[in-house]
């Protein structure tokens, strides 16, 4: 163990003391729960720098150790197998440092890998983004001489090509158009439909539109093929226009839905209004009419319209998939990332240094649905994450899952919750049930904002609800500091202020940014006594709590207990 680490442990254990003497605690000793490596200290001052590896501030004699924000994306890139290089480079730094490390995952903000997209998951973009792909419609039309005799539509919102089949047996024999037409699911914004292997054939049974060769059925007709001989055009709230203002149709076999590629059909609707100018979004739809003639019934077999509907993926890169928020409830990425929960807990479990695993749920790796919420649950973005089924109890059901499997995946490690705005129009009570259920398992529960006192972003909430659960579960802050790149632009007062509220309220950990720890350490540029006076004030003022210390040990017989 090196002197440092030394150095802060006696910190806490004096602190713990302390409280003991002042009588705030009983007289008999604290002791490491059994069910804990016995490395565990149950206390400390972490920085964080966010989903990079900014570890200026390890120097810092008062820091206990680093918060690593770690993408799930990034550490399965590919389903079944793990890139753990992710998290052991930087642990060996802070290692080498002789400090201790915790693990927060990040789902969100490019978090979820794109194979549990391709598996079936599905996601609600961000307001902000630039690629707000929310799902497409796909219609068919069969029309005969003006008059629509049968129709299909399709709302497609999976990163995945789905098969199928429209029978036109009841037309054999006669001259059809078939109208296929696609237009945005929610909003009038960037969607990118493909139309598979679309093709009228003769067959004994509906066939697989992904089968590259036809098999027993006869090709009547190839629209992937024919495109050229579509009759193309859009239509803006009804009205017909010609086709133009930046809308797409055309062949294509490179564009994937998935990660897989086939002949087809691109439909991509215009961004602008119809008339060429910008304006507000309205619905519009690209359309392209095929004349098709259908040959006559034939004894025993049928003919069918064939065709895979698919979403083509998006532009490669983090900045395109940061805004995909996933549906966190469905069931695909729920049974993924347990199994990624698992896998977490079977690596690091027994991992020297460390102290603590955050329970992934939401945005930044807190109980935030989506910063979009924040605005109102009366709005436009709000009214697709209902349809998306989101509702109080679905919420605060996936939290406590997600906290329950952690909790099984790392029995010899405090698990930790970090509570913030969830969006939902009752969000404290939200707050309060997935806290009750984490505190009854000696969860730390912890809430990620606090600026000092008077609070900001409705902080007096939280704290009014975790300090009481100090004599359950232990509980933490993490703060937004003054220093530039750390929060400073909605900071008033000092890094003193901060401090402040840690001594006043007493959690057991309390997380900084890693800019306001370089201002306290010595050699760095920057440096501030004063900064260093409050780092070491800070650390002296915690100490461990329930979820890793209790007084009478033969009481305890593992978490939960």
């Amino acid at each position: 163990m090196s002197s440092s680490r030394h150095h802060w442990i006696v910190i806490c254990l004096l602190a713990a003391l302390s409280q003991a003497a002042s009588g705030q605690d009983d007289t008999q000793p604290l002791h490491l729960r059994p069910d804990l490596r016995n490395d565990v200290v149950g206390c400390g001052l972490y920085q964080l720098s966010g989903y990079d590896d900014r570890l200026n501030g390890l120097d810092c004699p008062d820091l206990s150790g680093h918060k690593l924000m770690k993408m799930w994306a990034d550490m399965e890139p590919q389903e079944g197998k793990y890139n753990w290089d992710v998290l052991d480079e930087p642990i060996q730094k802070i290692r080498a440092a002789g400090k201790r490390f915790m693990i927060s995952p990040i789902i969100p903000d490019g978090g979820v890998p794109q194979w549990v997209f391709r598996a079936g998951a599905t996601w609600i973009a961000k307001q902000d983004g630039a690629y707000p792909v929310d799902g497409t419609n796909f219609y068919v039309d069969v029309v005969i001489q003006g008059d629509v005799r049968a129709t299909f539509k399709n709302l497609h919102r999976e990163l995945i090509w789905r098969s199928h089949n429209m029978d036109l047996t009841p037309f054999a024999g006669q001259s059809v158009v078939l109208r296929l037409s696609t237009d945005c699911g929610l909003r009038a914004y960037y969607d990118n439909a493909l139309w598979g292997h679309p093709r009228v054939v003769v067959a004994t049974a509906p066939p697989d539109a992904l089968a590259d060769e036809l098999a027993q059925e006869t090709l009547v007709a190839d629209l992937q093929k024919d495109c050229d001989s579509a009759d193309v055009y859009i239509v803006v709230e009804g009205k017909r226009h010609p086709f133009g203002q930046r809308a797409s149709f055309g062949p294509c076999s490179d564009r994937t839905c998935g990660g897989h590629a086939y002949p087809s059909l691109y439909m991509h609707p215009p961004w602008d209004d119809a008339d060429g100018s910008n304006g507000e979004a309205k619905t519009k739809r690209v359309v392209a009419e095929f004349a098709v003639r259908l040959p006559e019934k034939t004894q025993g077999k049928s003919v069918f319209f064939t065709f895979a509907l698919g979403i083509r993926d998006l532009p490669s890169g983090r900045a395109a998939y940061r805004y995909q928020t996933p549906v966190y409830w469905h069931p695909v990425l729920r049974e993924k990332y347990k199994q990624f929960i698992m896998a977490l807990g079977r690596r690091y479990d027994g991992e020297p240094g460390l102290e603590l695993a955050y329970v992934g749920t939401g945005t930044y790796g807190e109980t935030i649905i989506s910063p979009d919420l924040w605005k109102g649950w009366n709005t436009e973005k709000a009214e697709e994450w209902r349809e998306a089924g989101l509702t109080h109890d679905i919420w605060v059901a996936y939290v406590n899952e997600i906290v329950d499997t952690y909790v099984a995946a790392f029995p010899r490690t405090p698990v930790g919750l970090q509570i913030s705005g969830s969006g939902l129009p009752e969000n404290a009570r939200a707050a309060r049930s997935v806290a009750e259920h984490a505190a009854a398992q000696h969860v730390l529960v912890q809430y990620d904002g606090a600026m000092g006192q008077p609070f900001k972003w409705g902080g007096e909430m939280y704290v009014d609800l975790l300090k009481p659960m100090g004599n359950r579960t232990s509980w933490g802050l993490e703060t937004y500091g003054p220093s530039p790149g750390a929060g400073g632009a909605r900071w008033t007062g000092n890094f003193a202020d901060f401090v402040d509220c840690i001594v006043k309220h007493s959690p057991n950990y309390a997380l900084v940014w890693y800019q306001d720890v370089v201002k306290a350490t010595p050699g760095q540029k920057g440096y501030d006594p004063e900064w260093a006076r409050q780092m070491n004030r800070c650390l002296k003022s915690l100490s461990p709590g329930p979820s890793t210390h209790v007084r009478n040990v033969t009481s305890v017989n593992g978490r939960g207990k």
